[in-house]
């Protein structure tokens, strides 16, 4: 083999590996090296004693773990009650019930807690009206341990519904059906078949959630801050407005957040959600339902839409056509014809919100695609057997998926946006949407490499194309739907971002998510309220592109048969 030919072979492999540590190790490295060093430049433990000296810590970390595993313990065993419903039970309209469940992801978290704001505030929350006027003496406080739970289990919900829903409707009934036919009930079916099966989706699934509901920065700060509510990431927020905190504190707070999520990554890589999601779609409904348990099942899943989609929505759609100066405690009538549509205009004229919406969908966009190459290049070079290091580069590129965005933009800030590279804004943003969201194009990558056949891929490379265009040919194939699946996730979440965005934004590069959580601490609620829902029909547009870009090939496919 030529000098040129070794190096054309191994050439994807250096470029994969270098951006796999400019992306994981290059920030994780240097905010190590800001924790331990001072303004001067001289080593010191100063951030880290400075830090083990907040009287908030020990509360902030209990207060994040309780919250965590409340919200993702919640998320799972709804989330999946319904995913099971709908995979396997046949209930009608399955395709309404997932876009209605997995409508909350295309809002931005703070926009979430601010609209449980609007409905449960003690005072005037729209709920609490509705109670007030119906004679019923019990409130609703979404300023509480047990409202943030809440609002923080809507956010988390969506995406461990999809998650289990796709396990679930991948899960072959042979045994659940040998067993029916060997005399086992549907409850024994379930305990000693169905469960267990579904194991590592729900193991996955779970962790997931716990480390989503400890990063969730919107409800944190939306409820947290003014309630006096301390969790890591408002805690980390409020130093890094606090200028006189010392850098370094503000590094070793971040690297205690990253930390949380490592530790529990590699329970996350056992749980094998991966391979639990790589087999293909199985159309079995093996647990017909009764009519009472049917009609049971429909108004349970009707209740979860409602208090997850629909409440939130139609309380920011009011918000934003009422008045400032009207009360919540006035007439219907009064409040009906005082309705008008002055926050949607100031939105439209407004440039700030014009550049916001412009910057978030473009960075979106640059982050779906980066991640889905890179995740892609990462995945075929994991899968690709006698690769050494492999195990490495798995757990370097899943790594991101247990990072807190609030830390991972502390990190990015240190490694890229000082000397010598200098990034701005935009750039900075669109890096921490890139390395946040790289986990979930690899693992859709590695899933769909693993399970394509190796035959092509081998005959492209014996007849001399390079190892690029072979997996463009053999890999790309197989593994575009899960991808574009991915993407339409990376692009949700990179759109409606505030975690990272709220700390890297900049005047003149404005985010949707940085711009919605100013204008709510800013008092603009009907501005931001219009806003939001604008940018929803928005991520709702992106999302349906990347979806229908990736299933051009099936369908160019049936066509031609």
């Amino acid at each position: 083999m030529s000098y040129n030919s070794a190096v054309k072979d191994k050439l994807p492999r250096i470029v994969a590996l270098t951006a796999l540590v400019f992306l994981v190790g290059w920030p994780a490295m240097r905010l190590a090296v800001g924790t331990l060093t001072g303004e001067d430049g001289v080593w010191t433990l100063m951030g880290w004693r400075e830090v083990f000296a907040l009287p908030a810590l020990p509360r902030a970390a209990w207060n994040t773990l309780l919250l965590a595993s409340v919200s993702a313990f919640s998320a799972v065993l709804f989330g999946g009650a319904a995913a099971f419903l709908i995979a396997r039970c046949g209930l009608p309209a399955p395709g309404l019930w997932r876009t209605g469940l997995a409508a909350p992801i295309l809002f931005s978290q703070s926009v979430l807690a601010a609209a449980w704001v609007l409905l449960a505030d003690r005072q005037g929350g729209l709920l609490n009206v509705l109670a007030e006027r119906l004679g019923v003496a019990w409130r609703l406080n979404v300023f509480s341990p047990s409202g943030m739970a809440l609002v923080v289990m809507s956010c988390v919900l969506p995406p461990a519904f999809l998650f289990l829903e796709a396990a679930f409707a991948r899960m072959d009934p042979a045994l659940e059906e040998t067993a029916a036919v060997c005399g086992a009930d549907a409850r024994t079916i379930l305990l000693r078949v169905t469960l267990p099966r579904a194991a590592p989706a729900l193991g996955g699934a779970s962790l997931i959630s716990f480390l989503a509901a400890a990063a969730a920065f919107g409800p944190q700060a939306v409820l947290g801050l003014p309630s006096g509510i301390w969790t890591l990431p408002n805690l980390l927020y409020a130093r890094w407005n606090l200028y006189s905190a010392h850098p370094a504190s503000i590094a070793a707070l971040a690297a205690l957040l990253l930390t949380l999520g490592a530790s529990v990554r590699p329970l996350l890589v056992r749980s094998r959600i991966a391979e639990a999601l790589a087999s293909p779609r199985v159309d079995a409904q093996t647990w017909p339902l009764g009519p009472y348990a049917r009609a049971t099942a429909l108004v349970g899943l009707v209740l979860m839409v409602i208090i997850g989609a629909i409440l939130p929505a139609m309380a920011l759609l009011l918000r934003s056509l009422t008045p400032y100066g009207l009360q919540v405690h006035a007439p219907a009538s009064e409040v009906w014809s005082r309705l008008n549509m002055d926050a949607w205009i100031t939105v439209a004229c407004d440039p700030q919100w014009r550049r916001a919406f412009a910057h978030s969908l473009g960075m979106a966009y640059a982050a779906t695609v980066l991640s889905a190459a890179v995740g892609l290049a990462l995945a075929a070079l994991a899968a690709r057997p006698g690769t050494r290091g492999a195990t490495w580069v798995d757990a370097a590129a899943s790594a991101p998926l247990g990072w807190s965005a609030t830390a991972l933009a502390v990190a990015i800030s240190a490694a890229f946006g000082a000397s010598p590279m200098r990034l701005g804004p935009p750039a900075l943003m669109t890096l921490a949407y890139l390395i946040r969201e790289l986990p979930l194009p690899y693992l859709a990558g590695r899933a769909s490499v693993a399970g394509a056949p190796r035959a092509l891929e081998e005959v492209a490379l014996a007849l001399g194309a390079s190892p690029i265009t072979a997996a463009r040919v053999a890999l790309w194939p197989a593994a575009r739907p899960a991808l574009a699946a991915a993407g339409a996730v990376v692009f949700c979440a990179s759109f409606r971002e505030i975690e990272a965005s709220v700390l890297l934004a900049a005047p003149g590069w404005e985010s949707f998510g940085a711009s919605s959580y100013a204008a709510w601490t800013g008092g603009q609620v009907r501005e931001m309220s219009a806003a939001s829902l604008i940018g929803a029909v928005l991520a709702g547009l992106g999302t349906a592109t990347i979806l229908w870009a990736g299933s051009i090939d099936r369908r160019q496919g049936e066509k031609a048969c």
